[in-house]
Parts: structure tokens; sequence; C-alpha cells
């Protein structure tokens, strides 16, 4: 074998302005100081990724709604991981 392994991830993105999806809605996007999370089904994670992939913030158990706020956030597009009973979603959003 040559000992090269080719990973292919599959990430889905929605960047409208809250649209809805089968796992969250997320809004304003972009944002300035606050994001809303909310959820037909409890947010079990919630973690937010800068573009480099480190991640920059997370909290568990949230219910059915979650405001984060974006205060220590520098301006710029991150990605933001939504756990519930009902699977994972990623999402991408601008802090403004």
């Amino acid at each position: 074998t040559n000992g090269n392994r080719n990973l292919v991830a599959n990430l889905d993105y929605y960047d409208a302005v809250g649209e809805n999806s089968a796992i969250a809605t997320i809004f304003p996007n972009p944002a300035s100081d606050k994001l809303t999370v909310t959820s037909n089904n409890a947010i079990s994670q919630l973690n937010i990724y800068n573009v480099s992939g480190a991640m920059v913030y997370s909290q568990s158990e949230c219910g059915y709604k979650a405001v984060i706020s974006l205060d220590s956030l520098p301006v710029g597009v991150y990605s933001i991981q939504v756990t519930t009973d009902n699977g994972i979603e990623t999402r991408r959003f601008v802090k403004k």
C-alpha cells in the first residue's frame, strides 16, 4: 500500500438569516453582540469554532433557547455546532 488515506467530511452549512432547519434556528446573522439559538428539541450542546477550527465557546444543557454573548469574540466568520436528540447541525455565522 502507498500509506495514503483519504478522508472526506461532509458538512451542511445554512447561511440564510434566521433560516429554519431540522435542528435549530440561529439569529441574527450577521450578529454583533448576541446570537440566539432556538430548537424544538432540547439543546444538549453548543460549540462555536473559529475559522482555524479552534473551539472558542462551549455550553451544555441549554434547554430550548440559548442566548450567547459574542462580546469576547473578534469580528469574523464562525461555525456553530448545535446538538439535540434529533442530531447535530453545523451552521455558519458572522460576528460583525
